[in-house]
This record gives C-alpha cells, structure tokens and sequence, in this order.
C-alpha cells in the first residue's frame, strides 16, 4: 500500500460525545492536530482487532471523563482479557503516558519534539509492550 489516502467524517452538534471530542480536538495545537487525529484513528482500530465492539463502546460512552479503571474494565468485560496473559493497567497506563494522554502526569510525559529526536523511540516503545505481554 504505496498510497496515501485522505479519510473525512462529520462530528454532529446533537450527540454529547461529538461535543466533547470536539472540544479535545480543539485543544490540540493545529501544528500537530493531524498526526493527533490519525493517530485517534489508528487507536480505534488497534481497540476493533481487541473486539469490534470496543470503539463503538467507548465513542458511546465519551463525556471526557473515562478512568483508566472503567477503560480496563470495559475491555476485560468485551474482550475476555485474562489477568494471566498482563497486567492491563501497567498496559492502558504505559499507552496513556506513550500517548500523552490526561491520565499521565505533565511531567511523566515526553515532549513531543525531544521525542522526535531521539532515535529508536517507538523502537523501545515496541520493545516495552512486547516485553509486557511476553513476547521476546
């Protein structure tokens, strides 16, 4: 798959989860407002190959207030995660904080720029969930 191609959709002023997404998009700067978004595309369908339900489930539950605990729940619930195969808050908490989301502390989280520069991050980010799920 040589070809870039361009995804477009609708956020509808009705549906409070339109709104509050809205808003978060909002808030990211325009600079990187893309990559955010394709990156949020990109999350949805790691969370459909867990269980096509998930990015439905979450989209219908989003006011901007999720926990990371009501976040494992929902996916030990839909998925039939098992606690043997790992620790899923050490998981949803390491993406959040790799993501730069609200639930990592400001100063646990990388700065985007340094992280451009360095070499190998998502190299090591790869290596860190494949040595969370067991996989050498």
């Amino acid at each position: 798959m040589a070809d870039r191609i361009k995804q477009g959709f609708y956020l509808h002023p009705d549906d409070p989860a339109d709104v509050k997404c809205r808003e978060v998009i909002e808030s990211v700067s325009q600079r990187v407002r893309g990559d955010f978004i394709r990156q949020a595309v990109i999350a949805g369908c790691a969370l459909h190959t867990l269980d096509p339900r998930l990015p439905k489930l979450l989209a219908t539950l989003f006011d901007g207030s999720l926990s990371d605990e009501q976040l494992i729940a929902m996916v030990r619930q839909v998925s039939g995660w098992k606690p043997s195969e790992a620790d899923i808050e050490d998981v949803v908490k390491t993406a959040i904080k790799v993501a730069g989301g609200a639930a990592a502390p400001a100063e646990d989280v990388p700065d985007a720029k340094d992280e451009a520069q360095t070499p190998g991050a998502s190299g090591q980010v790869r290596a860190n969930m494949n040595s969370m799920f067991g996989k050498k």
